[in-house]
């Protein structure tokens, strides 16, 4: 599943490799480096808890910006929430 590396001879710098699936089916190796030896093991079994729960979220180059622009659309097209479709008025006291 996933595999410790040791990142240099002289550096005590470790790394975490493992395989994932990508959206189109393709087998991709995935590095996390810059660990400790015990940040490595800690971050292996996480990995490979997440694998087998089938939780592994993969980090995407998506922008903020292209995130919210398909939320929009997905639930514009569902028709989104229908309790905030109208605007709400709210009356102050003025003392």
């Amino acid at each position: 599943m996933a595999s410790i590396v040791q990142r240099g001879k002289a550096e005590n710098t470790y790394a975490v490799t493992y395989y994932s699936t990508t959206m189109e089916g393709k087998k991709k190796k995935e590095w996390i480096g810059g660990l400790t030896k015990g940040e490595a093991r800690i971050k292996k079994r996480e990995i490979e808890i997440a694998i087998e729960k089938n939780n592994l979220v993969m980090p995407t180059n998506m922008t903020v910006e292209a995130f919210l622009n398909d939320f929009v659309q997905k639930v514009t097209k569902s028709g989104g929430s229908k309790r905030h479709t109208r605007p709400t008025r709210r009356c102050f006291a003025i003392m």
